[in-house]
């Protein structure tokens, strides 16, 4: 897969427009409409970050949204990650604190592993922010909290 950091075009806002996509921020009144992503256009895999769930003093809970074949809410996976290191020596450790995936994606995503590989290799495109502009690639450590 090859998956890269860009700006959404407007084609891809009306995508999400039309989508009537809802933040999992549970404060956010307005639609989701992100305004960059990790993608993946030839098999129509997108990852965009949603907001801050949570903090601590340490931490800060990231919300994000994976979606799988088309911009829907029925093709989603909502995740709530924290980043457990800052890129040093180009490797970041990702920690999955929560995630759910919607019922037409159980079958493709049937264990943590099918969506731990997939989020490896997104994440070691999408860095420390996704940010377009920058094109560095991370190792990724990815684990799951043991509670889930």
């Amino acid at each position: 897969m090859a998956f890269e950091n860009a700006y959404l075009t407007e084609k891809d806002k009306r995508m999400f427009e039309e989508a009537c996509i809802r933040s999992p921020i549970p404060f956010a009144k307005q639609p989701f409409v992100p305004f960059k992503w990790t993608i993946d256009r030839e098999n129509m895999i997108a990852f965009v970050y949603a907001g801050v769930a949570d903090h601590t003093e340490y931490y800060w809970e990231k919300t994000f949204l994976l979606f799988y074949n088309e911009i829907s809410s029925e093709q989603k996976i909502e995740l709530i990650l924290t980043d457990t290191s800052f890129g040093f020596d180009n490797v970041i450790r990702w920690n999955v604190c929560k995630y759910f995936v919607s019922p037409r994606l159980k079958r493709v995503f049937p264990s943590q592993r099918e969506l731990g590989d997939l989020l490896t290799e997104i994440l070691s495109c999408y860095g420390i922010n996704g940010d377009p502009d920058k094109n560095f690639k991370f190792k990724v450590v990815l684990e799951f909290d043991s509670s889930k």
